[in-house]
This record gives C-alpha cells, structure tokens and sequence, in this order.
C-alpha cells in the first residue's frame, strides 16, 4: 500500500474517518434505493452488534497495546496467540448476546434474520479479535498499517455498495459488511503476526498466564463501560421518550452525531495516546508523567477545540438542513461541543489509570459521574431536551475532577517520576 510521512495521530484519524465516511454514505444508499425502514434494519444491526461488543473491544485493543509494549519481541508470538484465543472467547460471549438480542427482543426486524445475524456475528468478530492485531500494531508503532487498511477498505465500500444494494437490496448490504468485516480482520491479523516474528522456544505457559492476568484485571474496565451504555441508554433514549417521544430522540440523536465528529480526533488517537503514556512509564530513567499527560490533554483539546468552535458556530445552520430549526437542536449541539472538550481530556486520563493499573479507581469514579449524569437528566429532563446535554457535562466533569485529583494529586505519581 506504499508509505506516507504522516504522524501516527494522522494515520489513526485519518483511518476512522475512512470508515465513518464509508458508514455515511452506505446508509445514505440504503436509504435512498431501499427506505427508510431498511436503513434502520441495516443501522439497528450494526449499533446492536457495536453495543454488545463494544465493552470487550476497547478493553482488547487497550490490554493488545500494553502487552506489545512491555514484552520483548521473543516473548510477543506467544502472548499473541493467547491475546486471540482470549479474545476469541469473548467474541462468541459477545455473538451469543446478539443472537438472544434478536431472537427474543428484536427477531422481527427481518425476514432474512440468519443473514442479518451472520452479518451481526462478522462484525463482532472484526470489533473484538481484530482489537487484538489492531492493539499489537499500535504497541509495535505500526500505525500507519491499520489506517491504510481502514481506507482501501472504506473505498471497496463506495466502489461496490451502490451496485450491490441496487441488485441485492438489504440482503446484500448485508453480504457486503460481513465480506469488509472478514476481510478487514484476517488483513490485519496477518499484518499482526508478522510484525511479531517467531518465538524461539515452545513454552507458552507464562505468556498465557500473563495476558490471563492482564484480562482479569481489565475486568473493572469492561464493566465501566458496559455500565456507561446503558446510562446513556436511559438518559438519551427512555427518559427523552416518556417526555418528548419519538421527536425528542431525533434531536439527542443528531446532536450526538456531531459530537462523535468532534471527538474524531480524540477518540482515533486513542491507541497513540496510551502508547505514549505506556513509553513513558517504562522509561523509568527518564519518565516526567505528568508532563507527557499535560502535553497528550493539550493535544486532544487544542483539536476538539477547533471543530468545537466551527461547528457550534454553525449550529443554527445544521438545525435548518436537518428542517428542524424549531426545536433545540442549535443548542443541543453547542452544549454538547462543551461536552467534547471534557471528554477529550478524560480520553487521556482514562488511559493513564489504565497504564498505571488502577482500573478500580476508574471504575469507583466513573459510577459517581454516570449517579450525576442520570440523577441530573432524570430530575430536569422537563426542563427542555437539552438537559440531556446538560447531564452529559456534568457527569463528565465530577469524572475528569476526580481523576485529576487522584492522580495529578498522589504521592505515588510523585513517587514514580522520581525514580
């Protein structure tokens, strides 16, 4: 796929704005030659199958990382192969969810159900065993490989979506993301394997027990973020309908659009940014840790900053070509861009607890932001559909303060850097 002189932060954000802009523009297909009613079959599918393996995900692709950081190259084939068995097991923990999900919840939704779970199950798997090679890509610096795979791949999608949903309707969308999915998967794993090498002995019983032991500790971390859908799920979804119906889940769900565009950037330097906070506590000679976190938070600020205040300014504009200059959208939106610039920093801060192995605290704090940001959406969602913002900000600001304090704060940070 050729070289390019790009940062790795470059690489990354470059990479999942391939795959966003691919995900756009084949639900805009949908919709246009299938329906209203198909595109949300299609994006029902793929949200489901993004709730249930989301929690796994993000903590494989973490644990990946960390464990291609720490290990030498002789130890890595071996540690590796644990990682996939692990995250293999997950994926089916995750694929049997979504499988009762439809069965029992949501069965109706197609009639070619065995297509659409196999499509659920390909997307699982990408998600899940592909945050293994995707995470030990990242801890060997090999950013640019996964980028450069989001992207041939995102143009194999506006290549083919067009004539395959012409021709085959949803049965071959369906067809096509579980093609991309696989393809995407066995790509970079191959990619992942290479970069490992061969292991010189066949002892595979210590990295085993270490990449087990790194899983059970991430346990605090998957139950974090599982804990954090389903707030979001009441806050954004349940209490929204019980006050403004159906009308009221319009206006959240497009404002959060624009706010996961706002993240980009954070969000997609999120592997770059542990990497960096990882190098940095092992570097035990040289380490200053909280110049390297201050300097990663500035980072992801000075660009959330930046779309922040371009699409805030434009807010009145969006609400009118959405046709709903008459609701709270402008200013869901604005609050929202407040909302991004929290959640940058605790992109940051997230990972530096991670690194420093006190997911505990993570989790103690995050259960204190999400009673905030539940109690504060509950008690004032009367108040205008913009408290749901307004209780996102607040939880996410209890969240960033209590970690700042329990770290930046700590006589064992201050410990750590003086070694």
């Amino acid at each position: 796929m050729g070289t390019f002189a790009l940062s790795p932060r470059l690489w990354t954000m470059t990479g999942n704005l391939a795959t966003r802009g691919a995900g756009f523009v084949t639900s805009l297909i949908i919709s246009r030659l299938l329906g209203v009613n198909e595109l949300g079959v299609y994006s029902g599918l793929i949200n489901t199958a993004t709730a249930v393996s989301n929690p796994f995900a993000v903590v494989v692709t973490n644990n990946s990382t960390l464990l291609a950081s720490q290990h030498a190259k002789a130890d890595t084939p071996a540690v590796l192969r644990a990682s996939f068995l692990i995250a293999g097991l997950l994926a089916c923990v995750s694929s049997a969810s979504l499988a009762l999900i439809y069965q029992f919840g949501l069965s109706d939704a197609s009639a070619s159900q065995p297509l659409l779970i196999a499509a659920g199950v390909a997307v699982v798997l990408s998600q899940v065993v592909g945050g293994v090679a995707l995470g030990f890509l990242y801890g060997r610096n090999e950013f640019a490989w996964p980028s450069k795979t989001a992207i041939f791949f995102a143009l194999v999608t506006l290549t083919f979506s067009y004539l395959v949903v012409r021709q085959y309707a949803l049965a071959g969308a369906f067809l096509l993301l579980i093609i991309l999915s696989l393809g995407a998967l066995v790509t970079l794993s191959t990619q992942a394997i290479r970069a490992q090498g061969t292991a010189p002995d066949e002892d595979h019983s210590t990295p085993a027990h270490i990449v087990a032991t790194r899983y059970l500790r991430s346990a605090p971390s998957v139950l974090s973020i599982a804990i954090n859908s389903g707030v979001n799920w009441v806050c954004t979804i349940y209490l929204v309908d019980t006050a403004y119906g159906a009308a009221g889940i319009g206006v959240v769900a497009v404002a959060g659009q624009w706010m996961n565009l706002i993240m980009l950037p954070a969000t997609s330097w999120g592997g770059v940014t542990l990497k960096s906070i990882a190098d940095a506590i092992n570097d035990v000679h040289h380490a200053r840790l909280r110049e390297v976190t201050w300097a990663l938070m500035r980072k992801n600020l000075t660009a959330t900053l930046a779309l922040a205040a371009g699409i805030g300014l434009t807010s009145s504009f969006i609400a009118h070509a959405y046709n709903l200059a008459d609701t709270d959208l402008a200013w869901v939106i604005c609050l929202n861009c407040l909302c991004a610039l929290v959640a940058a920093a605790n992109n940051v801060l997230e990972r530096l607890l991670l690194a420093l192995d006190r997911q505990n605290a993570w989790l103690a704090f995050s259960l204190v932001g999400f009673s905030v940001q539940l109690a504060v959406t509950y008690c004032f969602i009367g108040e205008g559909v913009w408290m749901v913002a307004v209780g996102v900000f607040a939880g996410s600001t209890v969240l960033m303060l209590l970690a700042i304090a329990s770290t930046f704060m700590s006589p064992a940070l201050a410990s750590r850097e003086a070694r």
